[in-house]
C-alpha cells in the first residue's frame, strides 16, 4: 500500500462515517457558478467547512443523478477526507489553493480500493477488478489535498466499444443527459446530434455543468474532453502529449491518450492543471500555470477559422439550418468582438485537414488505435491486483456472456473491440515507428506549426463543434475549449477551440483568459438554476 492509501486508511479507521453529522451551513453557495476560487475564499474566510462543501455537493447529485447519469458511484470517504483537510486547516497547514476542493474522476482512471470505489471504464467486465493503487495524477490530486468525491459516467472503454453507440452511454452507468437540452437526448442516426451531451468523458462535463462538484480529470484520446466540455459550457484543455503522467489509467493507446482538466474557470483550470502536470518534465513553469491568467490579449496573435467551413460532417451532426446559422453568426460576431482588442487578428486561415491525415489510404489515427489497443488494454489488465479479465478476447467473450447487460437491444454490438483484435499488432514494430512518426509530422511540423508560420499567428480558434481535436491528437499538441452560448434550438452550448504548438500550455491559458475576460460568463443550466442556493 502506498504511504497515501496507509494515511487514507487511518483517516478512514479513526472517523466512521456515522459519526460525521449533518453540519448546520454557515454559509451556503450556489453549485451551478460556484468555482473551486471561489470556494478557496469561503474556507480561508472560515465561512464554510470542507465537509459542508462536499454535504452540499453530495445534495445536489442525490436531487439530479437519477436522470442525468453523470455519476456512477460515490465515494464513501469523501466526507472523512473533507474533516481531515479541514482538521489540517485549522491547524495552519493549507496544501495550495485546492486544498479541500473536491473532483471528479472519470472511470477509467484508476483509485486505490481504499477510497471504495471501482475502475472499470463503464464496462461490468472490470466490476471486479482491482487496481494495485491510484493513478500517478490521483495521487497528485491527493498531495495537494483534493477529495475525490466520485466516479463520473463515460463512453464505455472511451468510445471504444463498438459503432453506433451514443456518447456518454455505458452499461454501468446508463446514458448520461445533458443538463442543458430541453428534452433530453433524441437519436437522430448521428453520433453527435445537437441533443447528444458529447463523449468521452461525457459524466465529467454533465457533472460539473450540473453542479455536482467544481473541478473534473477526464481523458481524451480524439475530442473526448473537449466535445463535452464544449456541450457544457466548459473550459478544457487536452494537454500536450506527455506532459500529465498516464500510469494507471485505462488505455485506448498510450501513444494518443491524455488526461486533462475540466473547470468552469480559467483560473481553477490553470490551479488543476499545476497539480496534474509530471513535475519533472522540463516544458512545466516552476511557478505554475496561474502566472498565464493575465486577463488581456496584448501580445497574442490570433488567427480565425471560417465557422462557415469548419464543422462537423452531417454523418456526425445531422444538420439544423436554424442552429448551423445561429452557430456561425455567433462566433463570426466573437471573432469582431475579439478584432476590437486585436485588429491584427487574421481570419479564415487554413487548417489541417482531415485528408492530411490519411496516411496509405487510411485514417492514420485509427491505425494506431487499432493496432495498439490490444497490448495496451493487456499491459493494464496485467498491472492489476485482481481482474477476472486477463485479455481483450476476455472482454469480448463476458459481453458475450452477459449480453442483457453489455450488449442491449439498443446498442447490440461491440466491432470496435472485435476489429481491434482482428488487427492487433498488424504493423511491425518498424512500421509502426514509421507510422507514428509520419502522424507527429503530419499533425505537427507539417500541419498546426505550418499554419501558425504561414500566417504570423501563434494560436487558431475555430468552431469547437467540428474535426479540430483530430490534428492536436495526431501531433500531441495542446488545444482547449471555451464557452460561448446556447442553441435557440434547445438549449445545447456551444463555444470554441483553440490550437497551439507543442508545451504552449502557458500560452493557451492566456488565451483562455483573456477570452474569459471579453465574453459574459457562461451560462448554467436553466432546468436546475431555480433549484440552486443564490448565494456566491
Amino acid at each position: 500500500m502506498s504511504q497515501l492509501g496507509r494515511i487514507l486508511e487511518k483517516i478512514v479507521a479513526h472517523f466512521k462515517p456515522r459519526q460525521l453529522r449533518p453540519a448546520k451551513m454557515k454559509d451556503t453557495f450556489n453549485v451551478l457558478t460556484a468555482t473551486a476560487s471561489d470556494l478557496q475564499k469561503k474556507l480561508t474566510a472560515g465561512d464554510i467547512s470542507s465537509v459542508q462543501i462536499v454535504q452540499q455537493y453530495l445534495a445536489q447529485i442525490e436531487k439530479h443523478n437519477d436522470y442525468l447519469r453523470a455519476v456512477l458511484e460515490l465515494s464513501p470517504h469523501a466526507q472523512d477526507m473533507a474533516l481531515e483537510l479541514d482538521r489540517e486547516r485549522t491547524a495552519g497547514k493549507v496544501r495550495g489553493p485546492l486544498h479541500g476542493i473536491p473532483v471528479l474522476l472519470k472511470d477509467n482512471i484508476a483509485v486505490s480500493s481504499d477510497f471504495g470505489l471501482k475502475t472499470t471504464s463503464g464496462s461490468f467486465a472490470l466490476i471486479e477488478s482491482i487496481p494495485k493503487g491510484n493513478a500517478t495524477v490521483v495521487d497528485q490530486l491527493l498531495k495537494a489535498g483534493m477529495i475525490i468525491l466520485g466516479k463520473a459516467n463515460l463512453s464505455e472503454f472511451a468510445n471504444f466499444k463498438g459503432s453506433d453507440i451514443q456518447p456518454g452511454w455505458s452499461p454501468r452507468g446508463g446514458q448520461t443527459q445533458s443538463a442543458y437540452v430541453r428534452g433530453g437526448l433524441v437519436p437522430d442516426g448521428t453520433i453527435l446530434g445537437h441533443s447528444s451531451p458529447g463523449g468521452s468523458s461525457t459524466g465529467c462535463a454533465v457533472g460539473l455543468s450540473a453542479g455536482f462538484a467544481p473541478l473534473a480529470l477526464g481523458t481524451e484520446t480524439d475530442g473526448s474532453l473537449i466535445t463535452p466540455a464544449n456541450r457544457a459550457a466548459l473550459y478544457a484543455m487536452r494537454p500536450t502529449q506527455g506532459l500529465i503522467p498516464q500510469g494507471g489509467v485505462i488505455p485506448i493507446t498510450n501513444i494518443l491518450d491524455t488526461v486533462g482538466p475540466m473547470s468552469k474557470s480559467v483560473e481553477d483550470l490553470a490551479n488543476l492543471m499545476t497539480v496534474i502536470v509530471d513535475p519533472s518534465h522540463p516544458n512545466v513553469p516552476k511557478s505554475g500555470y496561474a502566472g498565464a491568467l493575465t486577463k488581456t490579449w496584448d501580445g497574442i496573435r490570433v488567427g480565425f477559422l471560417d465557422p462557415g467551413t469548419f464543422f462537423f460532417a452531417p454523418d456526425i451532426i445531422k444538420p439544423n439550418q436554424n442552429a448551423t446559422t445561429q452557430m456561425e453568426t455567433e462566433i463570426r460576431a466573437a471573432y469582431q468582438k475579439i478584432k476590437t482588442h486585436l485588429p491584427q487578428a487574421q481570419e479564415n486561415v487554413s487548417y489541417v485537414t482531415l485528408d492530411d491525415l490519411e496516411y496509405k489510404g487510411k485514417d492514420i489515427l485509427s491505425t494506431l488505435m487499432m493496432n495498439d489497443f490490444k497490448n495496451d488494454i493487456e499491459n493494464y489488465l496485467g498491472g492489476l491486483a485482481t481482474s477476472k479479465v486477463k485479455t481483450l478476447e476476455d472482454i469480448i467473450q463476458f459481453n458475450e456472456d452477459h449480453k442483457d447487460k453489455e450488449l442491449p437491444p439498443a446498442y447490440p454490438n461491440q466491432d470496435a473491440l472485435e476489429s481491434a483484435l482482428s488487427t492487433a499488432n498488424q504493423l511491425s514494430l518498424s512500421e509502426r515507428e514509421e507510422s507514428i512518426r509520419w502522424m507527429r509530422q503530419a499533425g505537427g511540423p507539417n500541419g498546426i506549426d505550418k499554419y501558425l508560420k504561414q500566417y504570423g499567428v501563434d494560436v487558431i480558434i475555430g468552431p469547437a463543434d467540428c474535426e479540430c481535436t483530430e490534428p492536436p491528437a495526431a501531433a500531441g499538441y495542446p488545444v482547449a475549449t471555451m464557452p460561448l452560448s446556447t442553441l435557440d434550438l434547445n438549449g445545447r452550448p456551444f463555444g470554441v477551440s483553440a490550437v497551439v504548438s507543442a508545451h504552449q500550455e502557458e500560452l493557451l491559458i492566456k488565451v483562455m483568459s483573456a477570452w474569459e475576460a471579453t465574453f459574459p460568463p457562461r451560462s448554467v443550466p436553466p432546468m436546475l438554476r431555480s433549484a440552486a442556493t443564490s448565494a456566491i
